[in-house]
C-alpha cells in the first residue's frame, strides 16, 4: 500500500458535534465557578511566590483584601489550600479548601 492511500479522513464537525461541545465547555465552567465559589469575580492585585525550607508557597492577593495560598512541598503535594483576610493586616483564614492529612 503506497503512502497516498495510508491518508486518515477527518470528519468535519456538524453543527450537533459543536453545540455539543458548547455545552460541556459550559458545563465543566460552571462546574469550576462553584468549586472555590468565594474566590470567583475577585480582582487580583499581585501573585507572590517564595521557597522556605523546602517547601514553594504561592500567594494570589486580591484587591480586597483577601488572599488564596497554595503551599506545596517539595514531592510536589498540595499541603493545604486556604482563602484568607488582610484588611487586619493579620492574615485570618476566612476558609481551607484543602489540608493534607498526616501520613501515618
Amino acid at each position: 500500500m503506497s503512502r497516498r492511500n495510508m491518508r486518515k479522513v477527518v470528519r468535519r464537525y456538524t453543527a450537533k458535534d459543536l453545540r455539543a461541545i458548547d455545552r460541556k465547555i459550559r458545563q465543566r465552567h460552571a462546574l469550576l465557578r462553584r468549586k472555590y465559589k468565594e474566590v470567583r469575580g475577585k480582582k487580583v492585585d499581585w501573585v507572590n511566590h517564595a521557597i522556605e525550607d523546602g517547601w514553594l508557597f504561592f500567594t494570589v492577593r486580591f484587591t480586597d483584601k483577601t488572599a488564596l495560598h497554595l503551599i506545596v512541598t517539595p514531592e510536589l503535594a498540595v499541603e493545604r489550600l486556604e482563602l484568607s483576610d488582610w484588611t487586619t493586616g493579620d492574615d485570618k483564614i476566612l476558609r481551607t479548601y484543602y489540608k493534607r492529612r498526616d501520613k501515618r
